[in-house]
């Protein structure tokens, strides 16, 4: 009788207080506890000694053999980082040193076993306490820390959708059985850690029951369950508006005190930030932003990055600069991730010059770039065309001891050596790549992507010998072809005016399901229009119009300029009527082309019409089109002098409007043209004043109009 009333003492007073404070770090870690004591209010969180339960959790001693007592036990291996040191032997340990272990010693070795990746002794430990004769038995930590174990597997094994499912269902499967074990309770961690398994393998169906499985058995949500139910509705692939609306609701319903107890915290506004910004709801995250401040919730390093990306997304470099200056002028410091979203967003919008700066800056506050933000570097300095930048910008990131490249990085200096025409070095760097690869597993390993951008270097060198081997390797080996590839090679073959072989590409394509946008007919069509095949060219029109492929706007474009070579301009501008019509919208290329056609070929009228088009549109063209246009109507013998000024000076006016510069020379023309229809015409009006009237009166009140028009046309 006294032992059991000991057992009971022991249970009541230190497993299961221990096993709590425990329960919560072994499947959290330390930052769920703090986000659970700085959320708790009033006495309560006075009572919580956050320093006592640092210490009991983890409390160790040096040496095995100093373990007297289970609590040393349970310390040590809380601990534990050898791996030589398996769950079994520790229990040989205590067996002999007489300490039988309880269930907190147990849940201590589960947690250590996933922790040195001892996966099977896990399953072992879980088996032998699940059978109802041992005299210990799992409790609700058990359950959370296997959950857990599994949270952390299916996020190691996320690209491997067999084994993710494969592990998910045994997150269900224990569940199931917690649920048969009528005495074990599940707690929050147990329905926050199933919610978090549900969120790596993206089954948002599965953590809505779980959740609403919560409410039904009495579990009351905290805060963690909020914001790992929008992290879920942010990582869903289902971008329908009511998951967002899911979320906008569970923040509502906590700040109207719909939730007792839960106020809305920096972590769950910026989750519900960033799920709108991914639904791209940026007017709405900016709103939440506002709120966010006028609750007196300030924003971190973190919602600031989110905030800056955002804008990057949408283009909106001044909203991100304005960011980022507010966070030098409240002394928040900048990290790598804030300069990475600046840097990005400076290249996005195609402002090198700034992309420059921030990096000078970043560089002054003594941080040192990541991989991400090299990467984007390069390729800013590529677009730049400053090529010898991006190299030197890679020598350094190879050479720093403190960065390891990754095979993004060498795919974005290979297409740079791509651009920069530098083949030596491309060839030189795939084949140093290559050969450290297959002498080091550790060192990044060749994707498709890899040798896809080495073979459009040896298309654009018209080497199409050797860039086909490497598609055939890519086509034969383990790699997926994607319509990137099939374009390269095809404009490869177009290069070096191959038709057989471009449209071989086309049947392959067809052959094995590749997805066919408008780029590869676009190319075959070009390639046909360079050769002055008409009709082959408007076969494969035909062809794409069959696979319900939309023409774009470089089919269109393409067409245009063969009707424009071949002298068959009203072809050329019924069709760009018709792009017009179908929702593409025309770029400079493709007025440059309409409209110098037009003026070449006798349709001035219509060239004038699209030239004052373009410009109402702001749509900048070569200052070769406009000179074209006014040149023609300066120089034209069949349209009256008043016209041609009528027409030169809307042109010149349009232009001075949109503060497009045009040619002085040409300007100055165009005002001699002015006088001279001005000239013309005060000399007919005064000769018919002279002629038909003595009125003095009349004379220079008419003369006053004429002169009005004139200040206008000057205007």
């Amino acid at each position: 009788m006294t032992t059991q009333l000991l057992n009971v003492d022991y249970l009541t007073n230190v497993v299961r207080p221990y096993a709590s404070d425990l329960g919560v770090a072994l499947v959290f870690g330390l930052g769920y506890y703090l986000f659970k004591f700085l959320n708790k209010k009033g006495d309560e969180a006075k009572k919580v000694k956050l320093e006592s339960v640092k210490e009991k959790v983890f409390t160790s001693v040096s040496k095995w053999e100093n373990a007297k007592s289970i609590q040393k036990y349970n310390s040590l291996i809380i601990s534990n980082n050898d791996r030589s040191t398996d769950a079994f032997k520790i229990l040989n340990a205590m067996q002999k040193a007489g300490i039988n272990p309880d269930i907190v010693t147990y849940n201590c070795l589960i947690d250590m076993s996933h922790r040195l990746d001892q996966k099977e002794q896990a399953v072992k430990l879980y088996e032998e306490i699940s059978d109802f004769t041992n005299p210990v038995q799992p409790d609700i930590v058990t359950y959370n820390i296997l959950i857990k174990g599994l949270v952390f597997e299916i996020r190691e094994n996320r690209d491997n959708k067999e084994t993710v499912e494969s592990l998910f269902n045994k997150v269900k499967s224990i569940f199931s059985d917690l649920r048969l074990r009528g005495n074990i309770i599940p707690n929050e961690i147990t329905f926050n850690t199933a919610i978090d398994a549900c969120i790596e393998a993206e089954s948002l169906e599965t953590a809505w029951s779980f959740f609403n499985e919560m409410q039904e058995v009495g579990v009351k949500p905290d805060l963690y369950t909020y914001s790992t139910l929008v992290k879920a509705l942010k990582c869903s692939t289902d971008l329908s508006e009511s998951n967002l609306q899911k979320a906008l609701d569970i923040l509502s319903k906590i700040n109207q005190g719909g939730c007792e107890g839960i106020t809305a915290d920096e972590i769950l506004y910026n989750s519900v930030i960033d799920t709108c910004i991914k639904y791209n709801k940026i007017d709405k995250a900016e709103q939440l932003y506002q709120e966010m401040i006028s609750k007196g919730i300030f924003p971190s390093t973190i919602t600031y990055s989110i905030m800056i990306k955002a804008y990057g997304t949408s283009y909106n470099l001044d909203a991100a600069l304005n960011l980022y200056n507010e966070m030098k002028l409240s002394h928040i410091k900048r990290n790598d991730v804030i300069y990475g979203c600046i840097i990005n967003c400076c290249v996005r919008c195609s402002r090198l010059d700034l992309m420059n700066e921030m990096y000078e800056n970043m560089i002054v506050d003594n941080i040192e770039p990541n991989v991400i933000i090299y990467n984007t570097l390069v390729k800013g300095f590529n677009k730049m065309r400053r090529f010898n930048k991006a190299f030197e910008l890679f020598e350094k990131m190879s050479t720093s001891k403190h960065m390891t490249p990754n095979i993004v990085i060498y795919n974005s200096i290979l297409d740079c050596c791509v651009e920069s025409k530098n083949f030596d070095k491309l060839f030189a760097t795939y084949e140093d790549i290559k050969s450290k690869a297959k002498n080091n597993e550790n060192f990044p390993q060749l994707n498709v992507i890899t040798h896809s951008t080495v073979m459009k270097g040896y298309c654009k060198l018209g080497d199409m010998t050797k860039a086909k081997e490497i598609y055939n390797f890519l086509k034969n080996g383990n790699y997926q072809l994607d319509e990137v590839i099939y374009n390269t090679m095809a404009d490869g073959y177009s290069r070096a005016k191959d038709s057989t072989s471009a449209l071989a590409l086309l049947s392959d394509m067809k052959a094995i399901g590749v997805i066919r946008s408008s780029v590869i007919y676009s190319i075959l069509i070009k390639m046909y229009s360079n050769e002055g095949k008409e009709v082959e060219a408007l076969r494969i029109v035909d062809e794409m119009n069959k696979d319900g492929i939309k023409p774009g706007l470089v089919t269109y474009t393409t067409l245009i300029q063969m009707f424009i070579r071949t002298k068959k301009l009203d072809k050329a501008i019924d069709l760009f009527a018709e792009m017009k019509k179908s929702g593409v919208n025309p770029d400079n290329v493709s007025y440059n082309f309409i409209i110098n056609g037009c003026v070449f070929n006798k349709k001035l009228e219509v060239a004038i019409s699209l030239l004052i088009e373009s410009i109402k549109a702001n749509i900048k063209l070569s200052d070769e089109s406009y000179n074209n246009v006014l040149e023609y109507l300066l120089t034209n013998k069949f349209m009256k002098t008043p016209e041609r000024a009528f027409h030169a000076t809307n042109i010149c006016k349009e232009l001075k409007e949109k503060n497009f510069e045009i040619d002085y020379e040409m300007y100055s023309r165009v005002m001699r043209l002015l006088f001279k229809k001005n000239d013309n015409e005060e000399k007919t009006y005064t000769n018919n004043y002279k002629n038909n009237y003595n009125n003095n009166d009349s004379y220079n009140k008419g003369k006053e109009n004429l002169n009005k028009v004139r200040r206008h046309n000057f205007k």
